[in-house]
């Protein structure tokens, strides 16, 4: 579909009622539609038009998705007028989105479970290779650009702890006596007897970069200051670390991660490590070898974060890194954009809404499509929306609608059970339980956020960012009967509109 081409879906939930037919002229009338069968309408020349019978308690959620840029912003106007009687509604059905389209051969399981191949096991007793037992490591500290070497500071570190899988190296600003009791034991621990070999099975592991047979840790209180002291970030991984082409201080040429040092051991730290190594792994399949070659393009950052805080929730991580970010996200939907190929330089690094927002999508993909789609989007050579076709055989345009009505259906039901990926702890790892009408911790959910029109009183109008959705719950505040609902926007962005018939007794969610 070409950028002019503009479309709209509308998905009605009846509870009852008979169907009959559209039919063409001036007294027809169309009777109730069929219980949840979705139907979508032709968008032309930036206008949409529909009718929607309201009784007494009828209430009804629009959503209306943007598929624009994120750089762009749509702003829908929405208005309304009494009819007779309904007459333009949609012909032509929707089917559900399915499971996924893509069969993985063992060929493709085999790829993804060795996208690199760590040095063995040399042991935990084994002596610190000469010139290990210090080093030196370049990092960005300030809020300058990244390709300007003055932005960087030159940290020099020791080793104070050596693992299977792992070399914990500290700042020599700070000494091991003044880290938290337990912290550097924690981390040796939880890569070698937890994180290390259960990514193997599933998502692969890191590439040895500087070939010392281990994964490098960094422990600095730099990251407590980044950006001349504006920002303090838990850890981080960077693709660069991982390019053997590239010199300092763009590169350390070393797979590592950094980990602020005042980090304390417990639940976050495991959380935390998890988000860092899936990076890890997967910029050693994407960034240069040995040769200088790189094995695929760089992935976008929104699905990047996505990956690597899908991994939290499939391998028991706890909440402390997502809940305040899907309350953000789930408070504000049409502000935060989905797909964003580079956080930094867009403004979004360390944007809590987009996050939320690219962790419930692919999280969606993973209930939908299951947990080998993570391995699949690792293993594919190719990135972003690209990438997720691929992984699961459908167009980005049809998952993201399917998205957007998965966010909005759970509003649209009193919430049961929470969701879990469609596994069994015997075929593998199962994703966390999240209930988006719940509570974790300290944050409680009401679904995505929604504004609320009176159909019959003033005209509303909402703006979005491009991949971003909007939700508007429709009420008639007169005479029952039916209104024709009539959307207008901006001309050559494509967008997708859903409406959703609220149960008569479902009560509106509250923070």
């Amino acid at each position: 579909m070409c950028s002019s081409d503009l479309a709209f879906a509308l998905l009605i939930f009846r509870l009852d009622g008979p169907f009959r037919s559209a039919v063409q002229g001036e007294d027809a009338s169309i009777g109730p539609l069929p219980a949840a069968v979705p139907f979508s309408v032709r968008f032309e020349d930036g206008r949409a038009k529909f009718d929607l019978n309201f009784a007494p308690k009828t209430r009804y959620l629009l959503v209306v998705g943007s598929l624009g840029s994120a750089e762009s912003r749509v702003t829908v106007g929405c208005s309304s007028r009494k009819m007779s009687a309904a007459r333009l509604v949609p012909v032509d059905r929707i089917g559900p989105l399915g499971p996924s389209r893509i069969a993985a051969s063992a060929e493709q399981r085999v790829a993804s479970q060795t996208v690199a191949v760590d040095s063995g096991d040399p042991g935990p007793q084994a002596e610190l290779p000469l010139g290990l037992s210090s080093r030196t490591f370049s990092l960005h500290v300030t809020d300058g650009t990244l390709d300007d070497p003055a932005q960087y500071v030159t940290v020099l570190a020791n080793a104070i702890a050596t693992g299977r899988n792992v070399r914990v190296y500290l700042d020599d600003q700070q000494t091991a006596s003044t880290l938290a009791p337990g912290l550097v034991r924690s981390v040796v621990e939880c890569f070698d007897t937890d994180i290390v070999p259960r990514f193997r099975s599933l998502l692969g592991s890191y590439r040895d970069v500087d070939h010392d047979g281990r994964f490098a840790i960094l422990l600095s209180p730099w990251l407590a200051r980044l950006q001349g002291g504006r920002t303090s970030v838990g850890g981080f991984v960077r693709g660069s670390d991982f390019q053997s082409c590239l010199g300092r201080p763009f590169s350390n040429r070393c797979d590592m991660m950094y980990i602020n040092s005042q980090t304390v051991p417990g639940d976050h730290l495991r959380t935390l490590l998890i988000h860092e190594y899936t990076h890890a792994v997967c910029f050693s399949r994407r960034t240069s070898d040995s040769t200088g070659l790189a094995r695929f393009p760089d992935e976008e950052d929104w699905l990047n974060e996505a990956i690597a805080h899908c991994a939290e929730s499939l391998f028991g991580g706890g909440w402390s890194n997502l809940d305040y970010r899907i309350a953000r996200f789930l408070n504000e939907p049409s502000a935060f954009p989905l797909v964003v190929g580079d956080y930094y330089r867009a403004g979004l690094w360390r944007c809590h809404g987009c996050r939320g927002a690219t962790y419930l999508f692919l999280r969606f993909c993973v209930e939908q499509f299951g947990a080998e789609t993570l391995t699949r989007l690792i293993a594919n050579p190719s990135r972003g929306t690209q990438n997720l076709e691929l992984a699961t055989g459908h167009s980005f345009e049809e998952i993201f609608r399917a998205w957007t009505l998965w966010l909005a259906d759970a509003g649209c039901q009193k919430p049961t059970a929470s969701t879990t990926v469609r596994a069994d702890e015997s075929s593998g790892p199962v994703m966390a339980r999240l209930d988006l009408f719940g509570r974790l911790g300290d944050w409680g959910f009401a679904g995505p956020q929604r504004q609320r029109w009176n159909v019959d009183a003033i005209a509303k109008s909402m703006e979005l960012r491009g991949t971003s959705a909007a939700y508007l719950e429709l009420v008639a505040g007169d005479a029952p009967g039916p209104r024709r609902i009539s959307l207008q926007g901006s001309k050559g962005a494509l967008r997708l509109v859903s409406v959703v018939r609220l149960e008569d007794n479902f009560g509106r969610p509250k923070l």
